[in-house]
């Protein structure tokens, strides 16, 4: 009977460790432009960033952004391999499962407030979930944060409207939720984790 408890409680474990909330704050990315597209991972879930309406564009990933919310790293989008006033683009935000809740995080590259600043949420089909449209703070260096929650929301957009210097900003996600109808596979070091200290209490047990 308690063998069977900790197995269904090692498998509870790894079934509700992709729910945990991932965070995309690129911080161990290194600096550098990436042509196309840059693709990370955490905790079983893959975060594809594209350049959006730039089919030969550039994701920089960029620690030009010295603010506090953003920390030394975030993502630019670019039509060219460096950052240029008159070169920025949109970014899409595209995740391997659908997510239900996700936190960004923004700051101003270039010195002006680049507002109003406008996050697009898209379902799998392509189809619109939602606008975010969102004021910029006065204090450009302090940035700003902005929930969106949609259910099965698979890519988002990020931009500023156009104007001077439009979509310079820097993105990072602080937090993302799989949405509750989606497995991701689970994270091998937790797996291996809760496996092995299954495999010791069962040695236990039959020492006793």
């Amino acid at each position: 009977m308690q063998l069977g408890r900790l197995t269904a409680m090692a498998a509870t474990l790894l079934l509700a460790a992709p729910a945990l909330a991932q965070t995309f704050d690129f911080e161990t990315v290194p600096v550098g432009a990436y042509a196309g597209q840059l693709v990370v991972a955490e905790g079983g879930q893959t975060l594809t960033v594209t350049p959006e309406g730039s089919p030969n564009g550039w994701v920089i990933v960029t620690d030009a952004v010295a603010m506090p919310l953003l920390g030394a790293r975030s993502v630019v989008g670019s039509r060219t391999p460096d950052l240029r006033l008159d070169g920025f683009a949109p970014l899409r935000f595209t995740f391997a499962f659908p997510v239900d809740e996700v936190t960004f995080a923004f700051g101003d590259l270039g010195g002006d407030t680049d507002s109003p600043v406008v996050i697009e949420a898209y379902d799998a089909t392509g189809a619109l979930l939602g606008i975010h449209v969102d004021t910029y703070p006065d204090g450009y260096s302090a940035g700003k944060t902005a929930t969106l929650a949609y259910d099965n929301a698979k890519y988002f957009i990020a931009k500023s409207l156009p104007g001077w210097n439009n979509h310079s900003l820097g993105w990072d996600i602080l937090r993302s939720r799989v949405a509750r109808n989606e497995v991701p596979e689970p994270d091998p070091a937790l797996a291996l984790l809760i496996g092995g200290g299954t495999v010791g209490l069962l040695l236990v047990r039959r020492r006793r």
